[in-house]
C-alpha cells in the first residue's frame, strides 16, 4: 500500500503534518530519519583540498609557460616548517610559522612539477631560491579576480596563526639597477607582504564555496 502527504486528502499544514502522518497510515519514522553518520568514508574534504590544489598548480604553470599576463598576480601563503619546504635558515627564523608571497613582477625560474614549485625572489635585495610543496600551501588568492580559497594542512587543519609581515623588498635604485634574471626589461622587486596589509573579504571559490580571505585594498 503507498501513501502520499501530498494528496488532497493527506495534505496539510507543516504544524499538522504528525496529524496527517497518522490520518494516511504513513509510518513516523518517515518524519524522523535516522541521523547521518558523523564518519565521511569518501573524504570529500580531502578531495575538495586536492581539486585546489590543482588549480594552484595549474595557475602556475600557466604563469611559467607564458608569463604574468593581465592584472593577474598571486598572493601564496605557506608553512615554512612544513616537510620539503626549501627556504634559507635566515628566512625561516624570521618567518617560523606562516609566510606570504607575491608573484607579481619580479621573479624568475619558476617551476612547477607534480608536487611543489621552485621560484626565485628577492627579500630585501638579497636573492633567495624557494620550493614550496603544494602541501605547505594554506592560502591561494589572485586578487586581481576576486578569487581564493584557504587550504587544510594534510591533518585536516586550517591555518590558524597569521601570516608574518615580510619586510617589503627596496625598490631598485634609478641609476645602475641590477639586471633581470629572465633578460626581459627591468620591473619592480616584488613586495612581500602581510596580510594585515589587506581587507577581508567574500571572494569567489571555485568549488562554489564563498570563503573569507584577504585581498588587496
Amino acid at each position: 500500500m503507498e501513501y502520499s502527504i501530498h494528496s488532497l486528502e493527506c495534505n496539510q499544514a507543516p504544524q499538522n503534518l504528525m496529524k496527517s502522518a497518522k490520518a494516511c497510515g504513513l509510518p513516523l519514522t518517515a518524519l524522523n530519519p535516522a541521523p547521518m553518520s558523523s564518519k565521511d568514508w569518501i573524504g570529500y574534504e580531502t578531495l575538495v583540498d586536492n581539486a585546489h590544489r590543482s588549480i594552484v598548480r595549474d595557475a602556475l604553470r600557466h604563469v611559467a609557460k607564458g608569463g604574468i599576463m593581465g592584472n593577474h598576480h598571486f598572493y601564496i601563503t605557506f608553512d615554512t616548517t612544513a616537510q620539503g619546504v626549501v627556504l634559507s635558515d635566515v628566512m625561516k627564523a624570521q618567518y617560523p610559522e606562516l609566510i606570504t608571497i607575491v608573484l607579481q613582477n619580479k621573479f624568475w625560474d619558476l617551476k612547477v612539477i607534480d608536487e611543489a614549485f621552485e621560484v626565485g625572489l628577492t627579500f630585501n635585495k638579497m636573492p633567495e631560491n624557494l620550493r614550496v610543496p603544494f602541501h605547505a600551501i594554506r592560502q591561494f588568492v589572485d586578487p586581481s579576480q576576486n578569487f581564493g580559497f584557504p587550504l587544510r594542512a594534510p591533518d585536516g587543519k586550517m591555518p590558524t596563526a597569521k601570516p608574518a609581515a615580510a619586510a617589503p623588498a627596496a625598490p631598485p635604485p634609478k641609476t645602475d639597477r641590477e639586471p633581470d634574471p629572465q633578460g626581459d626589461k627591468p620591473t619592480p622587486e616584488p613586495t612581500v607582504v602581510s596580510l594585515d596589509k589587506f581587507r577581508t573579504a567574500t571572494v569567489r571559490s571555485p568549488l562554489g564555496a564563498a570563503h573569507r580571505v584577504s585581498r588587496g585594498a
